[in-house]
């Protein structure tokens, strides 16, 4: 009987073990702020930044959330683990520099569909997308691309 009484909801195993409480990683800002984790696309320019920041998880949490800063010139802050392998495909991201925990990217000048995946060494990959959009520039009169979309 005290066997089963020591098993009971009192008995709980903590949700978290250590002291990280940021999100679980891979996670997208769109400047400071934290988009919804089921976002997996992103849309950039030609020739925006985007940054992918490696941080250190503890108890499947990033550590600490408040190391995301963001950059003047990047447009979204893509936060992984930090022993996250990134294969890219689908076209090429131009990769701009790479220090210890950053790797910025820059998007091509060719309007397109490019793919990010992530793997980790503790669970399975994650894709994400990157649409690299036409200018509105191109605009002429009222068609983009083939498209009517007025002015």
């Amino acid at each position: 009987m005290l066997v089963l009484a020591s098993c009971g909801p009192r008995a709980r195993v903590p949700a978290r073990l250590g002291p990280a409480d940021g999100p679980e990683p891979p996670v997208l800002y769109l400047g400071a702020r934290l988009l919804h984790p089921g976002v997996r696309a992103v849309t950039l320019r030609p020739g925006e930044r985007m940054s992918v920041l490696r941080l250190p998880v503890e108890a499947g949490r990033i550590v600490p959330p408040a190391a995301v800063r963001r950059r003047p010139d990047d447009v979204f802050t893509l936060v992984v683990a930090g022993d996250t392998r990134i294969e890219l495909g689908g076209g090429t991201l131009m990769r701009a520099r790479r220090t210890h925990r950053t790797t910025a990217y820059v998007a091509p000048q060719r309007p397109g569909t490019y793919r990010m995946r992530l793997h980790r060494s503790d669970g399975p990959p994650a894709d994400f997308t990157i649409l690299v959009l036409t200018p509105f520039e191109q605009k002429r009169h009222g068609i983009l691309g083939g498209y009517r979309i007025g002015d």
